[in-house]
């Protein structure tokens, strides 16, 4: 067994280093450190591997298995009774794994937005030992936290095309009346809205993917 601690970055003392704002011009690839997940596989970055609000790095275990950590900006989340620790300017929230994920929340104060960082199973291939989600979960936490104390989160620095849905606003795709749905209630920069019926216990979610395009498995 190994454990691996949160590294002690700062002590919240004033003396932190100002940070860029976290928003729709944040590369959240500055938040992770591929290097850092080495130790348990071969590592891939990929920046396009869902929304635009995500950026994944890949790790490729030994046993050929695959471990997805994601790092994703969220909305602020409402306070929560979750254990959390706070370390330099940043609330860490840890939450138990689950249906082979396992995930960690961190809250920088001053912000009108989280970080969600997930290490999940792929289920796929791997003759070896459950991979060390949490363990590999903090250890991708360590890197976003010193990133967000140290000021090391920078906007992104190729744009978008003109024509890109990273401009567009998914909340208004759709007149909720036509879903018989109350408010929209959008993500993080607008490129996922969420309905809630006011007539049935269905909900309907928008969101603007990278990934392979839709097949007719995936319906229609």
């Amino acid at each position: 067994m190994a454990a691996v601690p949160l590294v002690p970055l700062l002590t919240g003392s004033g003396n932190e280093t100002a940070r860029p704002p976290l928003n729709r011009d944040t590369d959240p690839c500055t938040l992770t450190a591929p290097a850092a997940l080495a130790r348990y596989g071969e590592t891939e970055q990929d920046p396009a591997y869902g929304g635009f609000d995500r950026c994944d790095v890949l790790v490729h275990r030994p046993d050929g298995g695959t471990v997805d950590v994601r790092v994703e900006l969220d909305p602020a989340t409402p306070e929560t009774t979750e254990p959390a620790r706070t370390v330099g300017s940043v609330k860490v929230l840890k939450t138990p794994p689950d249906d082979g994920t396992c995930e960690r929340r961190l809250a920088p104060s001053g912000e009108d937005a989280t970080v969600t960082i997930s290490a999940k199973d792929d289920g796929e291939g791997g003759d070896g030992d459950d991979p060390p989600l949490c363990e590999m979960a903090d250890t991708a936490t360590n890197s976003a936290l010193a990133a967000l104390n140290e000021g090391k989160v920078r906007p992104r620095t190729t744009p978008f095309p003109a024509n890109s849905l990273f401009h567009r606003n998914a909340c208004a795709l759709i007149d909720p009346t036509a879903l018989h749905a109350g408010p929209p209630r959008p993500g993080f920069a607008n490129w996922l809205c969420r309905y809630s019926s006011t007539t049935t216990d269905l909900d309907a979610v928008i969101f603007f993917d990278r990934g392979r395009p839709p097949s007719p498995t995936d319906g229609t």
